[in-house]
Parts: structure tokens; C-alpha cells; sequence
């Protein structure tokens, strides 16, 4: 009797033990996961949260935007960055530094009304005509000469600022390193003339270095015509007035007049076209030749 009850003891403890196990082992696996979990959130409320910058724009005009010494016209230009901020919650207007850099080599000073931060930069600020959440700041920029005629690049980098990134722009100017030289041709329509008949002339005045269509610099001001040997004839009228041509309205100018042949023996008479030249295009000239006569 005692042996029986012993044996159902024995299994009885067995079984406990094996239950009490498996309630252990799935105690230390839940506690495992809560303990994980709750160092899962500590380490998210502990981590400082990252704060993305708002984009900007930044755009860049100069004034003027054609410009060089010898030509009657400013020797530099003065150049804005404009910075706006784009972010949501309000205007937040830019703060900090834009940095100038040219393509050709040049100078960058202080302009008025901005700060100058040196060598090539200016620090932004509020000014007039500015949105609540844009800013701005200029600087002066002298080219050194290179010429005759050449289009540069100004860029401005904006730095960016605790609530606005950095971004940048650009835009392009004209240097001239003194008036453009120019090519003035002299066609008219007959090449033989009796006494007292006419032909119409045409005076086409070119820049010898093109311009690109960007920045149209067209020969402006007048054409004198002239003939020899005198007295060879008239012209009506004696002067015209340059207009830019449509084949190529930023390089070329031309104007017409009428020439009459007087009467005479027969002779070859030389029709002179004279450019005059205006303030930023040397004068030129350019002939044609006409049998005159009866």
C-alpha cells in the first residue's frame, strides 16, 4: 500500500514540476518582451528629434545688366540675391549670408543699403517691395576687362539658417570692354544710271563681335551718304535713321535713302555710306559704285 501511493506521489511532483517549468519559461519570455518594449520607448523619447529645413529659392538680377568701361555706361553692376522661404507655419523670413562668385575675374564690394560680408558675400535683411518671408542683400561687382564682348555668370549660394535651407541662383550679364566695333556695308538697287533717274541705297551697319539675342545690341543713330567725284548727284534724304533688321535685330541696323544722278557724261560715281556711331558703337563706313550718266 505504501509503494502505490509513494509511485503516485512521484508523479504527481513530476507533473508539477513540468507545469511549473513551462510557466517559468513563458514568464521569462513575456517579461523579456516588456523589458524590450519599454527600452524601445525610453530610447525614442531619449533621441532628439530631427527638424527638416524648409526649402528656399534664391534669384539673382543686376542692374544694369550691360555695362563696361569706355562705353559711356557704368564700369560695374550692382547684384541682389532674393531669398524666400517656403515653409509652412508662418513666414520665416531667410537670415544669414549669400556668397557671390562670377565666371570672369572681377572684384565684389560692399552696396549701398546691404552689409558686405567680405570677400564676395552680403548678409540678408528686410527690404522694400519683399514679402514677409523673403529677404535680401546686394553687392557691386567689377569685372577685370576681357572684351571686346563677352556674357558672364553671377551665382549667389545662400547658406541657409536654422529654419530655412540653403539653396542658390543665378543670372547672366554682358561685359563690354569698350564700344563694339562695327561693319557698315553700302548696296543700292541700280547699278547704271541715266541723268536725273533714281535707285534706292541701303546702309547695313553689323557688329563686328556679335552679341547673343539675350542682349541686343543693335548699331543705333544715323547713316550720312555721300557721293564722288562731285558733283556726281543727290540724296533725299542726305542722312537715315538705323533700325534693327528683322534677319538679326541684336547685331544689325539698317536704313535707306534715295540717290539721283545729274546730269553728264557717263561716269562711275563712288556712294559712301558714313556711320556715325552712338555710345557704344565706333563709327564706320562702307561704298558702292554706280554708273552715272548718259
Amino acid at each position: 500500500m505504501y509503494s502505490v501511493v509513494n509511485v503516485k506521489h512521484l508523479r504527481y511532483s513530476s507533473e508539477l514540476s513540468a507545469k511549473m517549468s513551462i510557466v517559468s519559461s513563458i514568464s521569462k519570455r513575456t517579461l523579456a518582451i516588456l523589458i524590450g518594449t519599454l527600452m524601445l520607448s525610453l530610447s525614442v523619447y531619449a533621441t532628439p528629434s530631427v527638424h527638416a529645413q524648409p526649402p528656399t529659392s534664391t534669384t539673382v538680377n543686376c542692374n544694369p545688366t550691360i555695362f563696361g568701361p569706355g562705353t559711356g555706361m557704368m564700369d560695374h553692376t550692382v547684384c541682389t540675391a532674393t531669398v524666400t522661404g517656403t515653409g509652412g507655419g508662418g513666414p520665416l523670413p531667410p537670415t544669414g549670408t549669400v556668397n557671390f562668385m562670377a565666371s570672369a575675374p572681377g572684384t565684389f564690394s560692399p552696396a549701398p543699403g546691404s552689409s558686405f560680408s567680405p570677400p564676395s558675400g552680403c548678409i540678408l535683411g528686410p527690404g522694400p517691395g519683399l514679402m514677409p518671408n523673403q529677404s535680401a542683400c546686394s553687392v557691386t561687382w567689377m569685372p577685370d576687362l576681357i572684351g571686346p564682348a563677352t556674357v558672364e555668370t553671377i551665382t549667389a549660394d545662400y547658406s541657409g539658417d536654422p529654419n530655412n535651407s540653403p539653396s542658390s541662383g543665378f543670372t547672366d550679364i554682358l561685359v563690354l570692354s569698350g564700344p563694339l566695333a562695327t561693319i557698315t556695308t553700302a548696296v543700292c538697287n541700280a547699278s547704271k544710271l541715266p541723268d536725273h533717274k533714281s535707285t534706292t541705297c541701303t546702309a547695313t551697319v553689323r557688329n563686328a563681335t556679335p552679341v547673343p539675342p539675350s542682349f541686343p545690341l543693335p548699331p543705333g543713330g544715323t547713316v550720312s551718304w555721300t557721293c564722288s567725284p562731285s558733283p556726281c548727284g543727290s540724296f533725299t534724304p542726305p542722312s537715315c535713321l538705323l533700325s534693327p533688321t528683322i534677319a538679326d535685330p541684336a547685331n544689325m541696323s539698317s536704313c535707306t535713302t534715295t540717290f539721283t544722278a545729274m546730269a553728264g557724261k557717263p561716269i562711275t560715281v563712288t556712294i559712301t555710306a558714313f556711320y556715325n556711331g552712338d555710345m557704344i558703337h565706333t563709327p564706320s563706313s562702307g561704298t558702292t559704285t554706280i554708273k552715272a550718266g548718259s
